[in-house]
């Protein structure tokens, strides 16, 4: 899971910034909007990035359920 998280700034094509962490989340906002207007390889990483929370979610249930 670990893992995941650093792969999110890597798609988005962002550095994670320790003292301001708005950058992932301006890039991620400008993706999903952007979505609508492109398609081909920014709706591939809008998907791709579902795919992680995806993941992530069927991860903590199976820890949290065990």
């Amino acid at each position: 899971m670990r893992d995941l998280k650093k792969r999110v700034p890597w798609v988005l094509g962002v550095e994670v910034d320790p003292n301001s962490g708005l950058r992932v989340q301006e890039a991620a906002m400008r993706l999903y909007h952007s979505r609508r207007r492109e398609e081909g390889d920014q709706a591939s990483k809008v998907e791709l990035l579902q795919a992680f929370q995806a993941v992530e979610a069927a991860v903590r249930r199976f820890f949290f359920a065990y």
